[in-house]
């Protein structure tokens, strides 16, 4: 029996022995990978021969294919290969943990798939020269590191309903060690060691993502991240007793509860901010909690002297003290004067005691963040329908002189009668101003995954084309079910998204439309000159697709 094991690495056996030398040779364990992910549909010959050998003609490429072939059937036996035009693998004398994988996860039957899940998909291999395989493989590997996630997940969330919170937390650390820099996983894996009374661990858990999150992307992690911070120190704080001396309290009186120490530091944070907004705003808007609080400011729900709902977001103090106010208020003006045209609504924005503000109506609808989170694929239809709209209001936008720097799936709000963009202006309104950069090291803002690589380098000329490419990442997450390269936080991911192309859409879903994938990989070019040059030449390319599908 040949087995090809692929996670975590790749290795070859036959009756239990290693197989090395030319038998386990790079191309070799190509074609065994590749038939083995066809499985039971099957590889036809003349598109595996070119795609090993790009460079030959096609008949030397065939002459090739046949060569590898007897070779391999020489050293492991005629039985292995089935077929004459589509060839596959005979699963009565070869097997893989791919499809033990597949298997299980189709039985649901998720603890087996995480114990097969050694490691990324084909881990260290690679075929350098050679495209089509290296986009055959990423694809594979970003599959099968979803479905192992998703697998994990589950096995987390049934360990949390039976209330095991130290199963729960095991499952959490294995997502963590194989993606640390996820700010998601984190959380849930903090989480989950309070909950089993692991609160130094979760503490731990916590710094190390900082930790890495600072050396990684030169920025503070996310701000979930940094609130589980702050309260699990808050918990760890020496208390003093009755004589000054620090330490556990006497008498033995209970330290504070974690929740409680938190909420106390909390909620006294909370006062401080809130009177200071309200000596700004005055009568003007009466500000409740906070909505969201981003990584550059933070939005509170709040009502208006006229006695309508609104929101208000507020730009934080580190973030005003880098950014010129003139240029903050010169972009807002241009942005409040695109009006609708798929562009969320400013009502109003200015400067008042040192804070920067912009407001817009409150939402009544949930994000495309909120949907892909449900469904993580959308159907093709309904993710062309989305794309279209965001391509009209970048459209819009380009034209008024605004682009929007920071598009992601939390700025497109999915409304009853169609699809809006909000947060435009908001990058180039507080990028730092010419004498911060000139001290200091660039500052990229936005959410890595959909940042174009001129963006992640810190090219401040980075412009409308910029939008273009965020378009492409999210416009491939509604397909594939997840950006390109990956999610934010993988740093191997920043590095292809700077070097590589990403796997063709139709490798992963074949349903996608080919002059659809042409539209998303061109919008995903690596240089700013091949991608369409604005909202409007794409928002070109998409209708007649729209028109054909609608």
């Amino acid at each position: 029996m040949l087995r090809l094991t692929t996670f975590g690495g790749i290795s070859l056996t036959q009756d239990g022995k290693p197989v090395v030398g030319a038998a386990a040779g790079q191309r070799r364990l190509a074609i065994l990978i590749l038939l083995a992910e066809s499985g039971q549909r099957g590889f036809d010959r003349d598109t595996l021969a070119a795609m090993l050998w790009p460079d030959s003609e096609p008949e030397q490429a065939r002459h090739s294919l046949h060569q590898a072939l007897y070779a391999m059937r020489r050293a492991h036996g005629e039985e292995v290969f089935l077929g004459t035009r589509m060839l596959q693998l005979n699963a009565a004398c070869f097997s893989a943990d791919m499809w033990d994988f597949e298997a299980a996860i189709r039985r649901r039957q998720f603890e087996e798939a995480a114990s097969l899940y050694r490691g990324p998909f084909a881990h260290g291999f690679s075929f350098a020269g050679v495209p089509d395989v290296e986009h055959r493989l990423d694809a594979m590997r970003s599959r099968f590191a979803r479905d192992h996630a998703v697998a994990v997940e589950a096995l987390a969330a049934d360990a949390a309903k039976h209330g095991d919170h130290s199963r729960r937390a095991r499952w959490w650390q294995a997502l963590a060690d194989a993606d640390p820099l996820s700010a998601r996983t984190t959380a849930e894996l903090v989480d989950a060691l309070v909950a089993a009374g692991e609160k130094v661990q979760a503490l731990q858990a916590a710094l190390r993502h900082e930790s890495l999150v600072r050396s990684e992307f030169g920025s503070a992690p996310d701000p979930e991240i940094v609130k589980r911070i702050l309260r699990l120190r808050a918990a760890q704080a020496p208390s003093a007793d009755t004589n000054g001396r620090q330490g556990v309290l006497a008498n033995d009186r209970a330290a504070p509860t974690l929740d409680t120490a938190a909420e106390a530091a909390a909620a006294a944070k909370e006062e401080r901010r809130l009177s200071r907004l309200a000596r700004a705003f005055g009568p003007r808007y009466r500000i409740d909690n906070p909505i969201e609080d981003g990584s550059l400011l933070t939005s509170y729900g709040a009502t208006a002297a006229q006695g309508h709902r609104v929101e208000v977001h507020v730009v934080h103090a580190h973030i005003v003290a880098m950014t010129s106010v003139s240029r903050f208020l010169d972009v807002f003006k241009r942005v409040t004067a695109l009006g609708k045209s798929g562009v969320h609504p400013v009502f109003d924005f200015g400067s008042s005691e040192d804070v920067l503000y912009y407001v817009t109506p409150e939402r009544s609808h949930p994000s495309l963040r909120d949907r892909l989170r449900q469904e993580r694929e959308l159907p093709v239809r309904d993710a062309l329908a989305i794309a279209h709209d965001v391509a009209v209001a970048l459209a819009h936008a380009h034209a008024g002189g605004v682009r929007h720097g920071d598009l992601r799936p939390k700025h497109i709000m999915l409304g009853a009668t169609g699809t809006s963009v909000g947060a435009f202006g908001v990058i180039d309104g507080v990028a730092p101003d010419a004498e911060w950069r000139a001290t200091s090291t660039v500052v990229t803002f936005g959410s890595p995954a959909y940042l174009s690589p001129e963006q992640l380098m810190g090219d401040v000329q980075a412009d409308a084309r910029s939008d273009v490419y965020a378009f492409g990442c999210i416009a491939y997450e509604m397909l594939a079910g997840e950006p390109p390269f990956g999610r934010p936080s993988r740093g191997s991911g920043l590095g292809r998204k700077l070097t590589q192309s990403p796997p063709r859409l139709r490798s992963i879903r074949e349903s996608v439309p080919e002059p659809l994938e042409h539209i998303i990989h061109t919008c995903l070019s690596r240089l700013p000159a091949d991608r369409y040059a604005s909202g409007e030449v794409l928002a070109a390319q998409l209708a007649p697709l729209l028109a054909n599908l609608m």
